[in-house]
């Protein structure tokens, strides 16, 4: 079996980019679309949490699925 790793972007739709036009949750869902897809083409198992659930909803998920690794996507974004 190999390693399995659980990524967990931000869902922050809220924490606005500064000339970005964007924000912390679609850059992170961004970037975790190519870790899964490079992880994977490595020999990786990749389950990436769903925006819609909370951080304590995509760690429990994580577990539920025996991940040996956890990886929690966030950036700083910032409107000023």
């Amino acid at each position: 079996m190999s390693q399995r790793v659980y990524l967990a972007p931000s869902n922050q739709t809220d924490n606005l980019y500064w000339g970005g036009n964007t924000n912390e949750a679609a850059v992170c869902q961004d970037i975790a679309k190519r870790v899964e897809r490079d992880l994977k083409a490595n020999g990786f198992e990749v389950k990436t949490g769903k925006h819609a659930l909370s951080l304590y909803e995509k760690s429990q998920e994580a577990k539920r699925w025996k991940a040996g690794i956890y990886v929690a996507i966030h950036s700083n974004g910032s409107k000023d």
